[in-house]
């Protein structure tokens, strides 16, 4: 005699064979086990639970994500102000545009002020009248105390005093243009 599936799902565990003639969990093969344990899991809906992607979920697992884990790091060492610097640095084309990062390039931060130096006193004249709209945008992007102040300066010239004879140089080797 074989119970209904809904039965099945009353019945104790260990019961559903009781009345059956000759049939427990030890006789002969054990089909009959497993199948009374198969159908009362399909009645109740329980089986073995998977994630979207077919596996098992993973539980109990505590595991903080990386993104916080990083920023509780910064913080804790007060790495705002360095990672601010080198993100200036790392996306120089993003702060200034592409045809003004081709001709200037940053040099160094102290103080809060950041020293650029460009190819030529026109583009080091262009970067003088965006001056206030790349102090916005870097203190957008990293913070209004990292960098206060631009101190843009045209082409270095190149020191060659050297030798017995050697004349003082009469000014920049700026071409303009």
């Amino acid at each position: 005699m074989r119970l209904a599936p809904q039965e099945l799902a009353d019945a104790p565990l260990g019961t559903t064979n009781a009345g059956v003639e000759g049939a427990s969990a030890s006789s002969g093969t054990g089909q009959s086990t497993l199948d009374d344990r198969a159908a009362r899991r399909a009645v109740r809906g329980l089986g073995r639970p998977s994630g979207p992607d077919g596996r098992a979920p993973q539980r109990g697992l505590a595991v903080p994500k990386l993104g916080q884990v990083l920023r509780a790091t910064v913080r804790a060492n007060g790495w705002q102000e360095e990672l601010g610097h080198g993100w200036v640095f790392g996306h120089w084309e993003e702060v200034v545009g592409s045809l003004n990062a081709a001709h200037s390039q940053p040099e160094k931060i102290e103080e809060q002020v950041l020293y650029i130096s460009c190819d030529s006193s026109n583009w080091s004249s262009n970067l003088r009248l965006l001056q206030r709209h790349i102090l916005a945008r870097i203190a957008q992007k990293v913070g209004p105390d990292v960098v206060v102040q631009l101190r843009i300066t045209g082409p270095k010239q190149h020191r060659n005093y050297e030798g017995p004879l050697w004349v003082k140089p009469q000014g920049s080797t700026d071409t303009y243009g």
